[in-house]
């Protein structure tokens, strides 16, 4: 069999921090654009690209969309 088929499906879609500079695992759901639902999430639900509680990585004001970097130059 193939080694190692069944860890990392979900690498290509999210981006970002996996975890909090402090360690702590960041919320893959909250950072995806339907969000978490889980009320008693263990994880945490910050921004995985700046940490920022206000928003996700979907709305980060900090990241620059890629579609942004072709035919402007």
């Amino acid at each position: 069999g193939k080694k190692g088929a069944g860890k990392g499906k979900n690498t290509k879609t999210f981006r970002g921090h996996a975890a909090t500079k402090a360690g702590e695992p960041i919320c893959f759901r909250f950072n995806q654009s339907e969000g978490c639902a889980i009320p008693s999430c263990k994880f945490k639900h910050v921004c995985s690209h700046c940490f920022d509680v206000n928003h996700n990585f979907i709305g980060c004001p900090k990241r620059r969309p890629a579609a942004d970097t072709a035919g402007k130059h």
